[in-house]
């Protein structure tokens, strides 16, 4: 915000927000020291996006793939399995980040895609700890149904003139975002009441210290 308001105290209004950083550096600063300064903000940009590769690529290896087989992996084939998923993560992220167009406003942006998955999250922990019927599959149907309604206001945002009017709903990112945590709510308290018999609750049970 500071870089934003001293852009505009510099250059006046009518500045677009994406180009006010950078004009305003390139003003101020000197051409010599302004090398220095993007290699040592592209070096902490590329150290910072190294981590998260690591981090994500690390735990859909191992929490998620690996999950998957009775079995852990070689240590070897842990290795090759996230690197493979880092690979495709950066290629993702190198589409995502040129080619698509933020829907409306940055933080409207933000508040969907952060409620495709805390909607889910948030049933899971609430209901896990405070239901004794909640189960692994209520738990899965929260996090997919939680994930519905976001990810159908990023897909059909674009074409929202073509929709017909009973679908229009879903392009409203208020009612995206609550329409979230009621799915989700649903999917746990549905998918848990359905499956009792074939995936029963597992009370977990705090030990006593002697």
């Amino acid at each position: 915000m500071f870089w934003g308001v001293a852009a505009l105290a510099f250059f006046g209004p009518g500045l677009p927000s994406a180009a006010a950083m950078p004009k305003l550096l390139g003003a101020i600063v000197p051409p010599g020291f302004l090398g220095l300064l993007v290699a040592g903000m592209l070096a902490a940009s590329m150290s910072t996006y190294s981590a998260y590769l690591l981090a994500w690529s690390s735990v859909l290896a191992r929490d998620v793939i690996a999950c998957a087989r009775p079995r852990d992996f070689p240590e070897a084939t842990t290795v090759t399995i996230t690197r493979v998923v880092a690979a495709v993560i950066g290629v993702f992220l190198l589409v995502f980040g040129l080619w698509y167009q933020i829907p409306d406003t940055a933080f409207q942006y933000l508040y969907v895609t952060g409620a495709m998955y805390t909607s889910g999250a948030l049933g899971c922990v609430a209901a896990g700890m405070y239901w004794r019927r909640a189960n692994n599959v209520g738990a899965y149907g929260s996090l997919l149904f939680g994930a519905l309604a976001p990810a159908g206001f990023l897909l059909l945002e674009k074409s929202r003139d073509s929709l017909p009017s009973w679908l229009g709903f879903v392009t409203d990112v208020n009612i995206a975002g609550m329409l979230s945590f009621l799915l989700a709510a649903l999917g746990m308290v549905a998918g848990s009441l359905v499956s009792q018999r074939s995936s029963p609750p597992r009370h977990l049970t705090i030990a006593e210290n002697p």
